[in-house]
């Protein structure tokens, strides 16, 4: 057996990759709770205030939703889709929105182009560019911008990580213009995508791997809040997708850089393929009680 990372052959490690084919009993319960899901969206954008497709930039994927609270003071949300930066659209998780709308917080969905079309170093720049668009939008996006807040899941979870590794400066806007990041089971190693077969269409190499938020410099940083979701009770070698390794690096990385990371026992991935529809409901009630705790804790929190 010839290892190529850690103790990792080619297969296993693809396999870490590899969700579907690694359990295959979890298609079906995905398929019927990603129906359910649509059934959701469909009613919350029938039902809901909204705005939809906003343009921050040039490329056709471009785009955000956006669904407001009436007080015009309230926190922002942004949310970042996963999909290995390659698939999935932020049309897919407008269900997110009612928890956080109730809770008095304002939801944005990002849109962004896919890695096989801009290179990973170029869709991080987008997401840069949905934020900047959002702080510095002088029409009726009304929301407090002194209480932004980021957060994605799988590969969103990577970009709500750089969004929080950004120096806002180079863009105009103060440096802890991002007050807490929420990543749920992201992806922040990313070398063993450059050897993963599947994912060779990323594009993911030395340099796109500079672009990882380890290799960041942070001496721009000043003290915010990552919050990590953590899946729980998997495989502790390299649990690659919703394991305990991705939410170790990522604190490593970001405590190396000054930031403050709090690992979360969401499980909420593991909700996710094993009570399938009920899992709606579980997301609902941790993404309303993880923003409740950004907006209102992070100040509180020690150093």
């Amino acid at each position: 057996m010839t290892l190529v990372f850690r103790d990792y052959d080619l297969r296993s490690l693809e396999l870490e990759y590899a969700g579907s084919v690694r359990q295959p009993e979890l298609v079906a319960p995905r398929a019927a709770r990603e129906a359910r899901i649509a059934e959701i969206n469909a009613d919350i954008l029938a039902n809901r205030p909204r705005l939809l497709d906003f343009v921050y930039g040039v490329h056709d994927r471009e785009r955000l939703d956006y669904f407001p609270v009436a007080d015009d003071f309230a926190p922002l949300f942004v949310f970042f889709h996963g999909g290995y930066w390659k698939s999935r659209d932020k049309n897919m998780f407008t269900y997110l929105a009612p928890a956080l709308v109730d809770a008095g917080v304002n939801f944005a969905a990002v849109g962004y182009p896919y890695a096989t079309d801009a290179r990973l170093r170029g869709t991080v720049e987008s997401c840069r560019r949905a934020v900047h668009w959002l702080l510095s939008y002088p029409s009726n996006l009304r929301f407090d911008p002194t209480r932004v807040h980021v957060g994605g899941h799988s590969a969103g979870g990577h970009l709500a990580a750089m969004m929080m590794a950004t120096d806002w400066r180079a863009y105009g806007l103060p440096t802890d213009s991002i007050k807490s990041a929420t990543c749920i089971s992201g992806l922040y190693d990313l070398e063993p995508l450059t050897i993963c077969r599947q994912h060779r269409d990323l594009g993911i190499d030395a340099a796109e791997e500079a672009v990882t938020f380890g290799k960041v410099k942070y001496d721009h940083i000043v003290k915010r809040h990552v919050f990590v979701g953590d899946a729980g009770g998997m495989d502790n070698r390299l649990p690659a997708f919703i394991g305990l390794a991705q939410p170790k690096t990522l604190a490593r990385y970001a405590e190396g850089g000054g930031l403050i990371v709090n690992i979360l026992g969401l499980q909420l991935l593991v909700a996710a393929e094993q009570r399938g529809s009920d899992w709606i409901e579980h997301h609902h009630r941790n993404t309303a009680h993880r923003q409740r705790y950004a907006e209102h804790r992070y100040q509180d929190l020690p150093d």
